[in-house]
């Protein structure tokens, strides 16, 4: 048997194993034709408290996570050293899958979070074992960079409640309660008015409006209801206002 072909059986049996998180009850074993689930197999399940980083801008890119439950803000620092929110990230979410040798952004939870996390060496490994996985990775590549192309769309273009709106109806995932959605926001009305460009009041302020126009429900800080989405992609698409 050649050498490379000793290494691509050691990388196929290394992923054939299984790793913590699948212990733990964090994979769905239903999706494990999914060659970038096979990595996660191998993953570590680890907890973050709101605040702890999970990893810092500029440090040395090792691994990659997904997101199991909770929340993560992810910023970069400004050429004036001003901290700016560039994405949040929620359940399912992919983070530290970047090109480069470096963390372009910093990841903070913002609220109690588990992740898998696992080692970027593997996505190496599972090259010649499972070639759809560059595919996978493109996937993931292009869904966001296409967040990041709506958000700044967003910060040059939109009006103060055009952004509110575009927050809540493609930020966070909803879940359905009744004839509505509901979204979670862990995130704190600082950390959404440093997302979308405006000042905390104005935040405040617009969905204020947004309540008392019965478009939207906020039964507490972290939860909205989502009443009439119509009236929002309206709003959010610039047609009303």
């Amino acid at each position: 048997m050649s050498n490379r072909a000793s290494v691509t059986s050691l990388r196929a049996h290394k992923l054939a194993r299984v790793g913590p998180a699948a212990q733990n009850g964090d994979i769905n074993w239903s999706q494990d034709d999914d060659p970038l689930h096979k990595i996660l197999l191998l993953g570590t399940r680890c907890s973050f408290a709101p605040g702890q980083t999970l990893f810092e801008e500029g440090e040395d890119l090792r691994c990659f996570y997904k997101i199991i439950y909770g929340g993560v803000r992810l910023t970069r620092t400004t050429s004036t050293g001003k901290r700016q929110i560039i994405r949040f990230a929620a359940g399912d979410c992919f983070l530290g899958l970047e090109k480069g040798p470096k963390h372009a952004s910093t990841a903070e939870a913002i609220c109690a979070t588990e992740v898998i996390r696992c080692n970027r060496s593997d996505i190496q490994f599972a090259g010649d074992a499972y070639p759809g996985l560059h595919a996978s990775l493109l996937s993931i590549a292009c869904a966001e960079l296409a967040e990041m192309q709506d958000h700044l769309a967003m910060l040059v273009g939109k009006s103060a409640r055009a952004r509110v709106a575009q927050l809540l109806l493609r930020v966070f995932r909803p879940t359905r309660v009744g004839d509505g959605l509901r979204i979670k926001i862990p995130a704190s009305r600082l950390d959404i008015a440093d997302y979308l460009g405006l000042t905390v009041e104005t935040v405040c302020r617009e969905l204020g409006t947004l309540k008392r126009r019965a478009i939207i429900g906020i039964p507490n800080r972290h939860e909205i209801l989502l009443r009439d989405i119509q009236a929002l992609q309206a709003i959010s698409a610039g047609d009303a206002d």
